[in-house]
């Protein structure tokens, strides 16, 4: 009985000491991942979380079962984006860190859109992400108009339609709109130059939430595609 009690001991610290040694090199492979996908793109506050155990199983087969990436800001084609998600399965272990299948998830910002839909009326414009939708306010004859923007997928990318407009606090077509202004905005396309293999999925708003201003959020998949691409795109 001694002899069985002392076996089980032995037994059950090894197993510790195993999942100790296997968290801490995880842990070590965690940051080691962050810290190259920041000094190989312009992505700032990256994490990466590795899930699955044992961790050293995966790392001996050469391939990560699924990882999560997390970056508070990225850029896409020169388009800054902010609260980017990227989940990967079947992630390669060396640079580039190729992904067999994964999601994209980030979130135009709202100025980010105020500047395009400026620079394409050649207006000033105020642009408002609310449980409605998007709200591009602007001038027009010195009347205050509110554009209702519809954001979508079209033809692979992220584009702006207007839906409506409101004066006054009325709600009227966007085809009733002095100047062409509606047909200025429609068509509006955001540069996010994303790399082979990624295509967008789906655009939905993000309404303003205390010092979040909103915006656009995207959604994306890809398949065999270099992490290290996606982020330097």
């Amino acid at each position: 009985m001694r002899f069985l009690r002392r076996l089980l001991i032995t037994v059950v610290v090894l197993a510790l000491l195993a999942v100790a040694a296997d968290r801490v090199a995880c842990w070590a492979f965690e940051r080691t991942f962050a810290r190259e996908a920041t000094a190989q793109s312009d992505a700032r506050d990256v994490s990466a979380k590795i899930h699955g155990f044992p961790f050293l199983t995966q790392l001996w087969n050469g391939s990560l079962d699924d990882v999560s990436v997390r970056a508070g800001s990225a850029s896409f084609g020169g388009t800054t984006v902010t609260d980017v998600d990227v989940d990967g399965s079947g992630v390669s272990l060396s640079s580039p860190y190729v992904v067999t299948d994964g999601t994209v998830h980030a979130t135009v910002p709202a100025a980010t859109l105020e500047k395009l839909v400026a620079k394409r009326t050649g207006s000033d414009v105020t642009i408002d992400a609310t449980d409605g939708g998007l709200v591009a306010t602007t001038k027009v004859l010195g009347v205050s108009v509110g554009l209702v923007l519809d954001p979508k997928v079209s033809d692979g990318a992220l584009a702006v339609d207007v839906k409506a407009a409101k004066i006054a606090g009325a709600t009227v077509s966007a085809d009733s709109l002095p100047g062409g202004l509606a047909d200025t905005v429609r068509g509006l396309k955001v540069p996010l130059d994303l790399p082979k293999g990624v295509r967008l999925t789906g655009a939905d708003v993000v309404p303003a939430d205390g010092g979040d201003d909103g915006g656009v959020r995207v959604s994306a998949t890809g398949s065999d595609v270099a992490l290290e691409h996606l982020a330097s795109s």
